[in-house]
């Protein structure tokens, strides 16, 4: 789903620092819930947390999107020009992922 140009428009664009601030604090939020699930019986399966996990984790790359979108000339990662997405995370940022070679889920694009 994430964020369309519309909305983006209504809510104007946000700051190059806000996005990242969001997007950084975002990852936390992404290795809590993730850890979480997998704590769960049957890793959380179709349940209110993976819905709410999926739902965040969506929002999360609308904004990566929309960093790309409104700052093209932004190819970094989100934790900096010289960090890397934390090993953790269920996910890997668009300048990570292009860095590597692989999808924003991790694994091989090839």
């Amino acid at each position: 789903m994430g964020y369309s140009s519309a909305q983006v428009a209504m809510a104007g664009t946000p700051g190059l620092e806000t996005l990242l601030a969001r997007l950084t604090k975002g990852h936390a939020w992404l290795i809590q819930a993730w850890a979480a699930l997998n704590a769960m019986p049957n890793q959380g399966l179709r349940t209110p947390q993976e819905a709410r996990f999926l739902e965040g984790l969506d929002r999360w790359d609308g904004l990566d999107k929309m960093l790309r979108e409104t700052y093209p000339k932004y190819v970094w990662c989100v934790c900096g020009r010289y960090g890397r997405c934390p090993e953790a995370s269920p996910a890997a940022c668009r300048g990570c992922a292009q860095q590597k070679g692989e999808s924003l889920l991790g694994g091989s694009s090839s």
